[in-house]
């Protein structure tokens, strides 16, 4: 049940929308298409509403392949071709052919986007073409994690090295031994210590 309707109950054309795509038999292009779906509004027993979306399965519609022309017959029901989107595949395919997509995971070089890192952008290692994220990967495997018993370090993906993350410090009055974070390093008294010195 979308709600983006202030937090109630939804059927404008976005929640309505739903976006297809059809595969070209002589190409294998995939060819994207928009589907508005039909909304009806139902209430439960305990009276509470929502809009419920079906598909309609008519008219049953024909396809020109956006890339070759081919015409696909009978493909369903669509609304409308998504030209923005197949402009994309276009683009996306072309990136490929160049060789600009990582080489681990895939991903497209300025196409995909990574949650961490924003738009894909490739370096080179090894003789590979890698997107920020496979290329830490490959940097922190390098390096070897300086973590000891007394200090515990986190690779960071940004700056490609280990970050010095908990130190263990032992109180100086009763000689408890704890995990401090590394900018605490500074407290010399356990929290206990510390309290009772207070009192």
């Amino acid at each position: 049940m979308p709600n983006c309707d202030f937090g109630r109950p939804c059927d404008c054309i976005d929640c309505r929308t739903i976006y297809e795509h059809i595969k070209c038999p002589k190409c294998n292009f995939k060819n994207y298409v928009t589907v508005i779906r039909k909304a009806e509004y139902e209430v439960d027993r305990k009276g509470i509403g929502a809009y419920y979306f079906t598909i309609p399965t008519e008219p049953i519609k024909d396809l020109n392949c956006f890339k070759c022309g081919f015409l696909i017959k009978k493909v369903g029901y669509y609304s409308d071709v998504d030209n923005d989107a197949n402009k994309r595949e276009i683009e996306r395919e072309e990136r490929i052919k160049q060789g600009r997509i990582c080489a681990e995971c895939q991903q497209v070089e300025e196409m995909d986007f990574d949650a961490r890192f924003g738009r894909v952008i490739l370096k080179e290692k090894n003789g590979k073409n890698l997107c920020q994220k496979c290329y830490a990967e490959v940097i922190k495997n390098e390096i070897p994690d300086p973590s000891s018993d007394t200090e515990k370090y986190y690779f960071d993906e940004k700056e490609l090295e280990w970050i010095l993350e908990k130190i263990k410090i032992s109180c100086e009055v009763c000689g408890k031994e704890r995990w401090l974070n590394a900018e605490n390093h500074w407290k010399k008294k356990c929290l206990k210590c510390y309290r009772e010195n207070k009192k």
